[in-house]
């Protein structure tokens, strides 16, 4: 497993398209089939998760323009699509891994 594409993984199991968050999920599943594996596999990946996590979190919707030849209304469907899923993908991280993980300094 590359930890640099968990991140991704994560937040695409939270994605607006059910098809991605399907693929994704089951994915993820097939990789970690035990909660120990997929805590094991957290807290391994857990600076990268977070570096992931920062990056999408500090997006703006000049950024997503910038990157797109979209319009107003794809912009923000984009940029609230990446923002709901980073934080969805932070809350359930969380939930998932012990609490001393969290005090990691990253």
């Amino acid at each position: 497993m590359a930890p640099q594409v968990v991140g991704c993984w994560l937040c695409c199991q939270h994605d607006p398209s059910k098809e991605v968050r399907e693929a994704a999920t089951e994915s993820w599943r097939a990789a970690f089939p035990d909660e120990g594996k997929e805590v094991a596999g957290l807290k391994y990946c857990y600076g990268d998760i977070v570096h992931h996590l920062r990056h999408n979190l500090s997006v703006t919707q000049a950024s997503i323009k910038a990157d797109r030849q979209t319009s107003p209304e794809d912009t923000e469907h984009v940029y609230e699509s990446i923002l709901s899923s980073s934080l969805l993908c932070a809350a359930t991280t969380l939930r998932k891994l012990d609490s001393h993980v969290l005090c990691v300094d990253t």
